[in-house]
């Protein structure tokens, strides 16, 4: 979709029926180093029927789906409420406000979860190495979530995405919460997320945080590969 004119992109822009929209609201700012990939997960409550898209406000809105060659890898997960959208080898021009939205029966759901990705060749004030982790199960994970000089004494947490009360957060150098544990590294600039006896129901999106940033990150949990 490649609209020339922005409020009339607005105008159309609609509820649709109660029930169809985002576990996530607001505004996210992404900062990612340039070169690198990161997986931009849209979240959604139901409506598996509808047209997901990714929508880049510059100037013009543009919005990727399937068919854009850059943008083909775009997967759906209805039983988790999720989509993802692959963004790779990010270049500074690729900096903007990118909106997660539904298409359905001929109307847009006003977005309600928006990142404002900005790429750069300084550090990121906050990011994950690789925002895609697979795991087996019943054993552990751990997820590097690296930061900034500017975060250092900001503070730092991890949570799941949509699920109130799961975030373990800390101003000092350790917390924890059930299985789940966080170490700050002030010396290295990193904090590690560990999350133990993994189960099958731990797969989904997670959010490192630090002040007022958040990265995004995915835990797969397989089962166990059987030994031969």
């Amino acid at each position: 979709m490649n609209n020339k004119n922005p409020a009339a992109f607005l105008l159309l822009v609609l509820l649709l029926p109660p029930g169809i929209g985002s576990t996530e609201k607001g505004t996210l700012t992404l900062t990612v180093e340039k070169g690198q990939s990161v997986t931009i997960p849209c979240f959604y409550r139901t409506c598996s029927t509808c047209s997901k898209q990714l929508c880049r406000e510059n100037k013009t809105f543009y919005c990727h789906q399937k068919s854009v060659r850059s943008w083909r890898n775009i997967e759906d997960d209805p039983t988790q409420g999720v989509f993802t959208v692959p963004l790779k080898n990010l270049q500074e021009g690729d900096s903007g406000m990118y909106m997660c939205l539904l298409h359905h029966s001929g109307l847009f759901k006003k977005p309600e979860l928006v990142y404002n990705i900005r790429v750069t060749s300084d550090t990121p004030g906050l990011s994950v190495k690789d925002n895609t982790v697979e795991a087996e199960l019943g054993g552990s994970v751990t997820v590097l979530c690296f930061y900034s000089d500017v975060y250092s004494k900001r503070e730092k947490g991890w949570c799941r995405a949509g699920m109130r009360g799961s975030c373990v957060k800390t101003r000092s150098t350790e917390a924890s919460s059930g299985r789940a544990t966080l170490k700050v590294d002030p010396t290295a600039g990193v904090f590690r997320v560990t999350l133990r006896d993994l189960e099958k129901e731990d797969t989904g999106w997670y959010w490192c945080s630090a002040g007022d940033l958040k990265f995004p990150f995915h835990i797969k949990v397989s089962e166990k590969r059987s030994s031969k």
